[in-house]
């Protein structure tokens, strides 16, 4: 057994899937989560502590507990995945603690933190990215409700499908269509009720159309790797419809970028290279997973990669396909990164297809309050079945039984050689899952583009 320790922050289904992959690394004898949540233990192959108490925002609290464990018996890292941890600069109140950390800085991290500032980056190095204008209400005079400007600028994007986004983070939700002045006004104030911190600044952005999909690549602020492609389906239900979520599903190896070489180069090359060097040269050079979430444009004929936003992390639910397709040990190529000797490593990953379905409360993501507390059956079942993997999210255990507590709560992996083959798996396991009340919810439909796509050639 490994004689390691390694810290994963954050409680989620791609927390899950980084603690699932440490576990099977030779190196690593312990994995601390926090706060973690009660599947981990359950689902990995090293002995798991969760500190469940704690929030991922509470940076002075958190730094003081890893130090004090570090003290106790040394921690190799600390690996920050969720999002308001790094915002919150988790990453620099550990950096006072001389702990090793894998996570940008909180600076680095606005990437992802402020839409508004990724803009002003992209503006800066000069990558395809929508048109934009923005809405400031920090700092307005007392008892002034909109900025002089507010009048102009909605009128000005009056014309055409728009995306309204808080610039802050908002678990996911806070991007809303929007076509005319009415429905734009409607989304201003829709996110500035729902999510005020988050709020202070609006962007109000042309809509593009064009095929969306995530990459991933690590980088130690000299050197970066690509890691991979995924495509995520955020729409609650089947058809791309309802509302935006955190993620109902993901597919890795996408065919939109999988087949397409030129795109892939160019995502590589001019979006992700163009990104840590512009990073650097900024002054605040980016260590950790940077995941790009893009577009694929068609202009005369050739897909040209658009930026759609950054985030600053593994994404939810990319990770819980993407990592398990990585050969290597994520042990060593994180302590690469730590260590700066990464030019020259090599990033391996198998070539297989992954479906990942999130398992969701019935509701989701409004309310769905009546499901919490209910029984989750067949969990048990799906964790032993060959090509398919479990993770966990929104789920406590209690006497041996497993029970909703949020709103995504599970994710089912299925693996194959094709997206086919792969679906197949991951939907066969959903049919032996359920919550009492007929209150599971999931998507039926994800991976349908690439479905299509392999069908017409048949």
């Amino acid at each position: 057994m490994g004689k390691e320790t390694v810290v994963v922050i954050g409680s989620g289904g791609a927390e899950s899937a980084l603690v699932d992959k440490y576990s099977r690394s030779e190196e690593v004898g312990h994995i601390i989560a926090i706060p973690g949540n009660d599947t981990m233990q359950d689902l990995t192959h090293k002995p798991v502590t969760t500190y469940q108490d704690l929030k991922p925002d509470q940076t002075v609290e958190i730094a003081l507990l890893v130090s004090d464990l570090n003290e106790q018996s040394p921690i190799a890292f600390v690996d920050i995945r969720d999002e308001s941890a790094i915002a919150s600069g988790l990453s620099n109140q550990l950096a006072l603690h001389k702990v090793a950390v894998v996570s940008p800085s909180q600076k680095a991290g606005q990437i992802e933190s402020d839409k508004y500032f990724a803009r002003v980056f992209g503006e800066y190095i000069n990558f395809p990215q929508p048109k934009y204008q923005v809405l400031d209400f920090t700092n307005l005079p007392y008892g002034k409700k909109f900025p002089d400007y507010y009048d102009r600028v909605i009128e000005k994007v009056s014309d055409g499908l728009k995306f309204v986004k808080a610039s802050g983070l908002a678990q996911g939700k806070g991007v809303i269509g929007a076509n005319g002045r009415e429905e734009i006004e409607q989304a201003v104030e829709q996110l500035r009720r729902n999510f005020p911190q988050a709020s202070g600044k609006i962007l109000i952005e042309d809509g593009m159309v064009g095929e969306e999909f995530s990459g991933f690549a690590m980088s130690n602020g000299k050197s970066y790797k690509v890691i991979g492609y995924a495509q995520d389906h955020k729409r609650a239900y089947d058809g791309d419809k309802g509302p935006n979520t955190g993620g109902m599903g993901a597919v890795s190896r996408p065919l939109i970028i999988e087949n397409d070489d030129w795109l892939q180069i160019t995502v590589n090359k001019e979006i992700f290279g163009r990104t840590f060097e512009g990073m650097k040269e900024s002054g605040i050079p980016y260590k950790g997973v940077l995941f790009l979430g893009g577009m694929a444009v068609e202009k005369l004929g050739v897909n040209v990669p658009h930026v759609v936003e950054f985030n600053s992390r593994w994404g939810d639910p990319e990770a819980q396909v993407l990592l398990p397709g990585i050969e290597n040990d994520l042990f060593e190529m994180n302590s690469r990164i730590i260590r700066g000797n990464f030019r020259d490593y090599e990033v391996r990953t198998d070539n297989k297809v992954r479906v990942a379905v999130a398992g969701a409360s019935k509701g989701y993501p409004e309310d769905y309050s009546h499901v919490t507390g209910k029984e989750i059956k067949g969990l048990d079942a799906v964790g032993d079945m060959d090509g398919v993997l479990l993770y966990g999210a929104g789920v406590v255990r209690l006497d041996g039984k497993y029970y909703a507590n949020g709103g995504r709560l599970f994710y089912v992996v299925g693996e194959g050689d094709d997206v086919i083959e792969a679906r197949g798996r991951v939907y066969e396991a959903m049919n032996y899952i359920s919550i009492d009340g007929d209150n599971l919810h999931f998507r039926t439909d994800i991976g349908w583009r690439d479905v299509e796509r392999l069908q017409a050639r048949a």
